[in-house]
């Protein structure tokens, strides 16, 4: 997509809007899995705490076969798509005017304790 031989702009802004350019050309013939889309809103209205069960069984697939349409449609799986809505929700009570503490955040985003919160580095995707 990115070929060598691509005349990119030297400027950011510029650039940028080539890229996207290229992406919604790229992404105009792409369908979406009405299953995998189902899921997706259903993980977001819950903040990623939807157990990944749960969305197997609604889809009517077993796991494995559900977690390959779901990571062919986002690159991710369920579980690790779910942990990156926890981690933005963090990040975003963080950023507010009145941050939680660590041992509040781990509980308002679903973790046990500060140590299997989602602001702990373990176990981030990459």
């Amino acid at each position: 997509m990115l070929g060598a031989n691509a005349c990119w702009p030297s400027e950011p802004p510029a650039r940028l809007k080539r890229l996207e350019a290229l992406l919604h050309t790229r992404l105009a013939g792409a369908r979406t899995d009405p299953l995998v889309a189902a899921a997706l809103e259903r993980l977001q209205a819950g903040d990623g705490r939807l157990r990944i069960e749960a969305l197997c069984a609604e889809s009517g697939l077993g796991a494995t076969r559900f977690i390959e349409r779901f990571r062919a449609q986002t690159g991710l799986t369920p579980k690790r798509f779910a942990r990156l809505l926890r981690f933005n929700r963090a990040l975003a009570a963080l950023a507010g005017a009145h941050p939680p503490s660590l041992a509040e955040l781990a509980l308002a985003t679903g973790h046990a304790d500060q140590r299997t919160s989602p602001t702990s580095s373990d176990g981030l995707p990459a």
